[in-house]
């Protein structure tokens, strides 16, 4: 067993809700609270169903706190919220995106990048 390092990288992906918004859509939402993402400084990933990211865990929680309170008053406003989180951390060998692509594939550190025709939205734009 491996003891807990702050300091190791966790994956997770966030999916946060506004609810009671009279909208079929969030994109307003996300919009108005994607800038908290990239100012976190973390490597994240925006998908079609949620946000990944990588970082710390402390970093990635906090990341959290913040999206979801902000949703509250992104847009036009709601009065509740619901965010899922998933994370997963290895005590191992290291873990990232990246990594998790790549192993999923079953391509060289050098093939992530051809396998899609672009690289992952690492936050570093």
């Amino acid at each position: 067993m491996h003891p807990f390092d702050p300091r190791r990288p966790v994956v997770a992906e966030i999916f946060v809700t506004p609810l009671g918004t009279g909208e079929s859509t969030i994109r307003e939402y996300v919009r108005a609270i994607l800038p908290l993402v990239r100012a976190s400084g973390l490597s994240h990933q925006l998908t079609a169903m949620g946000t990944l990211v990588e970082g710390p865990l402390d970093e990635v929680l906090a990341l959290v706190r913040a999206l979801h309170t902000a949703t509250f008053d992104a847009h036009d406003g709601t009065d509740r919220v619901v965010t899922h989180v998933r994370i997963d951390e290895r005590r191992g060998e290291p873990l990232s995106l990246e990594g998790k692509v790549r192993g999923a594939l079953g391509l060289r550190p050098d093939q992530i990048r051809n396998a899609s025709g672009q690289g992952p939205d690492t936050g570093n734009d």
